[in-house]
């Protein structure tokens, strides 16, 4: 049997979030962001989204749009509880949710579908009880892979429910923009238009080894989607925590050099908690808010565990270079997700490190199992004594 997977996106989450939290905005055109001069709206509701207020816009040009604008300050407190709940509840359907960002989740209900006469009813019934049970309208993607799950939820848009099968992509998918397919960014769509690739059609019946020199070691994967396959499987974590470093920038930057560095210095700190407390993470993400509010995040997983300073940073540069950043950067942020105890032998294997492993550590972790400074690094040894360096 085909796999069934759901994605639920909530609308309009931030605005919701604070209706539901200041019920007499409910109905009302509301804005989220800071209301000093320069802000931008960071979400809008559904009624001031009628006005033409949107995301990323200028708060003083939303107000021109919509006089009666209301303007509300973010709470990541009230959003972070409120998005508990959401996961918490699926996890009632089925134990196989896969959070995908703070508003939106994959549910694996192969086997829970099997036990409604219809299996809309599934469906219908997660969305009534999101709407009862915490206030929230969603819309809800049925498909059998993440990637249509996630297409179809786009869809319909607020409180829709679209049902996409593999059978009708050449109907539903095909004429849409290229753009519009998940994970396509803006500097990918501009090589593909410039390819005389305009729709996800376009793309699925373009020769693969026409989209390499465009695309890279994306191209397949891309390629795959546009013919709506899709291997992706939901993945369930377990007593989910983190550790994360951030900064905030007075001066936004922009330089690739300044950047670098930044990530570098937020990256040695998750790294030396890392090392006090013995544990790895399996997932990094970088979050980005740049200056015109627009917010950019990515993530990569490794089963083996991320902890060490020099991967934490080479995962982090390539996170950064996979992200579509268009304006100066405000504020960063480094998480480590996923986390799990690790087990450090008594022995130090020398023999099975590999090229990430800091020589610094290995240096200093040897010395300590000896208990003295036999190594040093070749630097070191400048304006030493020949009797000092017998010595070492």
């Amino acid at each position: 049997m085909a796999k069934v997977i759901l994605h639920i996106d909530l609308n309009a989450f931030f605005a919701s979030a604070m209706q539901i939290k200041y019920p007499h905005l409910i109905g009302k055109p509301l804005a989220v962001c800071s209301n000093a001069r320069g802000s931008v709206v960071t979400t809008a509701s559904y009624e001031a989204r009628a006005y033409g207020v949107k995301s990323a816009m200028p708060l003083a040009i939303a107000k021109q749009k919509c006089p009666d604008l209301e303007v509300v300050e973010t709470d990541f407190e009230w959003f972070n509880n409120l998005s508990l709940q959401f996961v918490n509840l699926l996890k009632t359907y089925t134990p196989l949710v896969e959070k995908a960002s703070i508003d939106e989740c994959y549910l694996d209900v192969t086997q829970k579908i099997k036990t409604y006469k219809k299996p809309l009813n599934l469906v219908v019934e997660i969305q009534q009880d999101i709407k009862e049970s915490l206030g929230l309208q969603c819309s809800i993607g049925l498909a059998p892979n993440k990637f249509l799950a996630k297409m179809a939820s786009d869809m319909k848009k607020p409180n829709g429910i679209t049902i996409l099968r593999k059978r009708e992509i050449q109907q539903k998918l095909w004429p849409l923009p290229v753009g519009s397919m998940v994970y396509v960014g803006q500097k990918m769509t501009a090589k593909l238009k410039k390819a005389e690739i305009h729709t996800i059609g376009d793309l699925a019946n373009s020769n693969l080894q026409d989209l390499i020199p465009l695309l890279g070691n994306q191209a397949y994967i891309v390629h795959q989607r546009a013919w709506g396959e899709d291997q992706d499987p939901v993945v369930v974590e377990h007593d989910v925590k983190s550790i994360s470093a951030s900064q905030s920038l007075y001066d936004p930057i922009m330089e690739y050099d300044e950047v670098s560095l930044l990530i570098k210095t937020l990256v040695d700190d998750i790294a030396a908690k890392c090392k006090k407390n013995q544990i790895s993470g399996k997932t990094l993400t970088l979050s980005l808010k740049l200056e015109d509010g627009t917010i950019l995040t990515k993530s990569k997983r490794n089963d083996e565990g991320y902890s060490i300073a020099t991967e934490l940073y080479q995962v982090g540069m390539l996170l950064f270079d996979l992200v579509d950043q268009q304006e100066p950067i405000k504020f960063i942020s480094i998480s480590l997700m996923n986390l799990e105890q690790q087990e450090y032998d008594a022995i130090y294997n020398l023999f099975s490190m590999n090229s990430i492993n800091d020589v610094d550590d290995i240096i200093k972790t040897t010395n300590n199992l000896l208990g003295k400074n036999v190594l040093i690094k070749a630097n070191e040894l400048k304006g030493k004594s020949p009797d000092e360096t017998d010595n070492q």
